[in-house]
């Protein structure tokens, strides 16, 4: 028991490879202890050598078979997986002939050599799977959960058969699923054995408890003690064994077993022969029925990612109950206690009467719920439940206490009609104050955005329409029929508020991510474009979580007003210059990053955005709502000039004329300007034009390029400057790595002030990647140079840059992989592990380009990429250009990318 349970903790740390070898190692330490028990002088020390050899003999097994069954399940194909998990069987009775077949030859064998004999012949045994251990590969999921994808790939390609089917794709599509199951199960780091018990797979686990009970409630126990049991009923020993080998090598349970407790009722040689070949023929009835089958629904019901914990869990139950039932069986049926002799088989028919019961009778299955017996698996956004139709099982469809939430007028009067009088009236007030509230200009939803829930709300996709009257007991506070008066567009509005405006409590940057949003919004006036983009853009972002057809549709129509709206703001310079029609177009731009839907990562409203800065130029940031909007702006400028080589589409002039000395984050964005216009020299530096001809003379090229490092070298002194200035509560703290997040390799973590300025840095770490990626171009271009053109001393010193600027980069790719536990929410400050996530997406928003720099640039490890890809795909549940990024790897350019690595490569 102990060792199947260790045997989870063992493979999820340290992989099944050393799982099993360690096993293996033990098996073998506790056969050499079982032999040596004879040793001790005293009867005592024998017997205690003896347990204690046992004892560690069977925590060994225990480890062993959970190991081995684990690494079965993740790599075999389905279709062999059943096969050979029903062999299980064959093998542990091919066990119980050898060793009767040893206890047969030994029986005229006299003194200590008989026993040492028995225990010497388990030793080939553990020799054998621990020659596995060292030759097999690693277990490819679990080397893909450590991000060690390389390895993975390679593991998985020694496991599969060259021949058949194309391993790359089916890797491919490994790698896809254990992402999947670590987004679906929030599992972003170790597992534990209390999450075998949440959620869904609390019914998993319970399925595996009940068929590691399946042997015992056939008799194992007894079957393998038959070579004594025989010899209590009165049958010679020596013929005992031989029937016990019969039985093996022969290989309706419920009726021979009440045949053979029926005959246990008399004596005689007769009931007692036929209880022996009743037992031979209960060994053949189940080693082609329950005992394969109990074996392979252990291993399929379990979810990937919890198989191993799951598989210990199937050890500790089965070893328990059996191990209970072997040690409690001889005091019924030995003379000198219970003296049942063979009537203790009416115990094992009574277990498989309940068994039997307990599958066939246990209620309907999971495709046909009814909807009020079971909530969580019924389709509640339709007025019947669709699993219930396709199994034929009557529905109720909606349940009387359910609010009917974001359907068409047409269901809501129909289901309303079939509700009793007395609970009509409720719901059309509520329906009347809809559509009052839907046609009015009242006040917004934004004045209290998180009056109500949301997340509690909207936490299950199977409440996609509809909210319960338990879910409204534990989130909304006031009764039922008036907690939602406007269930769609308010819902949409605060979901939208509550995922992407970040508050700025202990945030050094004064004010969070659209924190001045739901302000602005309440302030504008009604036929504002600010007011159609905002509505737009919440209904979109509630359609990917929920998936409702018609938030897609609304949102789209709204979009298409805002569209109109903003065309017509830019016409004058009045309404063009307003906060609310630069927030309007950011807002668009927003739309698009969360809808994906676009051929390239470039932006299309930056052309608006940098007209509006343009006509802002020069604009004082007298408020925290100033900066921030600034900062926005900026940042989705230059991630558009970094990604286009047109370094100059942010006009120095559009800085403030002043910016105050604790603005920090302004003068970051004047350093960020520099290091733009940096980039552009070092590409107007090029030996070749666009024609492909030489620009200058290679020592005019040389010339450029040294002057070019020297201001990359008076950048590097202004960011240094600029870093020390910097007040405590803006440096990075690192906390020790102990919850093993993601990369081993990562001893520390790194952790801020707040999430929004761990953001913060994480674009500013991505801005030097691509300056120090520049100035690496610029030295390799003068390494490259004749030496006649270049002094040792000078290439001393290039190299020497190009070193420094090379080890800056790949520090600066780790800081930001160290720091996405805590941006995204997984764990505190002090580095613990949160047991409820605090990621949103407005922070997936402000990390999407530091990812896509992370997966893209040619100086990251393979670490590196898996960690941000995984990063990009969980983002991407809410923000789809994250998907369209991930899916497209090695194809964004920027200084230091690979695709730009590779361009570099080709003969010119």
């Amino acid at each position: 028991m102990i060792g199947s349970v260790c045997s989870g903790l063992v493979q999820d740390r340290f992989g099944r490879r050393l799982s099993l070898f360690i096993g293996s190692i033990l098996t073998a330490t506790s056969v050499a202890v079982c032999y040596i028990s004879d040793v001790p002088v005293s009867l005592d020390g024998k017997r205690g050598l003896f347990l204690f050899g046992k004892l560690l003999q069977g925590f060994a097994m225990g480890h062993v078979v959970s190991t081995s069954q684990t690494y079965i399940s993740e790599n075999l194909p389905p279709g062999l997986r059943g096969l050979l998990f029903a062999l299980n069987p064959l093998f542990q009775l091919l066990g119980q002939l050898l060793g009767a077949v040893v206890v047969q030859a030994l029986l005229t064998t006299n003194g200590p050599q008989a026993y040492r004999t028995c225990f010497a012949t388990q030793w080939p045994f553990s020799v054998i799977p621990l020659l596995l251990s060292v030759f097999m590969p690693e277990s490819p999921p679990w080397l893909i959960r450590q991000l060690r994808v390389e390895d993975a790939r390679q593991a998985f390609h020694r496991v599969g058969s060259a021949g058949v089917g194309n391993l790359e794709q089916e890797f491919q599509s490994l790698v896809q699923l254990v992402i999947e199951e670590h987004r679906r199960a929030e599992l972003e780091s170790d597992v534990r054995y209390i999450q075998c018990f949440q959620g869904e797979n609390l019914r998993r686990t319970l399925i595996v408890v009940f068929a590691s009970l399946i042997p015992t409630a056939f008799g194992l126990p007894l079957l393998a003690s038959v070579s004594y049991f025989f010899p209590i009923l009165g049958m010679a020993v020596s013929t005992s064994l031989t029937l016990l080998i019969i039985g093996v090598v022969l290989g309706a349970s419920s009726i021979v077993w009440l045949a053979s407790g029926v005959a246990g009722i008399f004596s005689g040689r007769i009931p007692i022969w036929f209880i022996a070949g009743s037992m031979m023929a209960i060994i053949v009835i189940v080693g082609v029925g329950a005992w394969p089958a109990s074996v392979v629904i252990s291993v399929e019901v379990s979810s990937l990612q919890l198989r191993a914990k799951t598989l210990g869990i199937y050890g500790l139950a089965s070893n328990l109950v059996s191990g209970s039932v072997a040690i409690a069986l001889p005091y019924v049926y030995n003379p000198d206690s219970g003296n049942f002799g063979g009537q203790n088989i009416f115990y094992i028919r009574s277990t498989l009467w309940y068994f039997f019961f307990g599958d066939h009778f246990r209620g309907p299955r999971d495709e046909g719920s009814k909807c009020g017996g079971n909530q969580s698996h019924c389709d509640e956004g339709q007025p019947s439940c669709r699993r219930c139709t396709i199994a034929g099982i009557e529905c109720a469809g909606y349940r009387k206490d359910l609010l009917i939430r974001s359907e068409n007028f047409r269901v809501r009067q129909r289901v309303l009609r079939a509700r009793p009088v007395t609970e009509r009236n409720p719901s059309r007030q509520i329906l009347a104050s809809e559509s009052t509230t839907t046609n009015s200009h009242g006040p917004t939803p934004l004045e209290n955005p998180l009056s109500i829930q949301v997340q509690s709300l909207l936490q299950s996709p199977a409440s996609k329409s509809s909210l319960t009257s338990s879910q409204s007991e534990t989130s909304v506070c006031v009764p039922l029929y008036t907690s939602l008066p406007t269930p769609l567009e308010d819902t949409a509005l605060a979901f939208f508020v509550d995922q992407h405006v970040l508050k700025s409590r202990l945030n050094p940057l004064g004010t969070g991510h659209l924190e001045f949003l739901p302000d602005l919004y309440t302030a504008a006036a009604n036929t504002s474009c600010l007011k159609s983009a905002v509505l737009a853009t919440a209904y979109l972002s509630l359609f990917n979580h929920t998936g409702l057809p018609c938030l897609d549709i609304m949102a789209r129509t709204v979009r298409s007003c805002a569209l109109r709206t903003v065309h017509a703001a830019i016409q004058s310079y009045e309404s063009a210059a307003t906060d609310e029609t630069l927030v309007a177009i950011m807002l668009l731009s927003l739309f698009d990053d969360i809808d994906g839907n676009r051929p390239s990562i470039l932006n299309p409203h930056i052309q608006g955005i940098r007209h509006i800065m343009r006509l802002r130029a020069s604009r004082p940031l007298r408020s925290e709502r100033d900066r921030s909007l600034f900062a926005w702006a900026f940042t989705q400028i230059h991630i558009y000039a970094f990604t286009t080589a047109e370094y100059r589409c942010f006009d120095p002039n559009w800085f403030p004329a002043s910016i105050e000395e604790d603005d920090y984050g302004s003068h970051f964005t004047l350093l960020a300007s520099k290091i733009s216009y940096f980039c552009e020299l070092a590409q107007k530096a090029t030996p070749h034009n666009s024609e492909g001809l030489p620009s200058t003379d290679a020592a005019t090229r040389r010339d450029s390029d040294l002057s070019t490092i020297l201001k990359a070298i008076n950048i590097q002194l202004e960011l240094d400057s600029w870093i020390k200035s910097l007040p405590s509560d803006w440096i990075a703290r690192e906390v020790p790595n102990i919850t093993d997040y993601c990369v081993r390799e990562f001893n520390f973590l790194t952790t801020y002030a707040s999430q929004n300025l761990a953001c913060a840095w994480a674009l500013f770490h991505s801005t030097l990647i691509i300056f120090y990626s520049s100035l690496i171009t610029c030295c390799d271009r003068i390494l490259s140079c004749d030496l006649a053109l270049v002094s040792e001393e000078e290439r001393s010193r290039v190299e020497t840059t190009a070193t420094m600027a090379e080890s800056n980069i790949k520090n600066l790719l780790s800081r930001i992989c160290k720091s996405l536990p805590f941006a995204t929410g997984d764990i505190d400050g002090n580095g613990v592990k949160l047991t409820c996530l605090k990621y949103k997406p407005g922070c997936g928003y402000l990390l999407l380009w530091p990812l896509t720099i992370v997966a893209n640039c040619r100086y990251s490890t393979t670490s590196h990429i898996a960690l941000s890809t995984m990063t990009l795909l969980r983002i991407g549940s809410a923000m789809k250009l994250a998907n369209w990024i991930s899916e497209r790897p090695n194809t964004i350019c920027f200084p230091g990318s690979r695709s730009t690595f590779q361009v570099s490569l080709k003969p010119t």
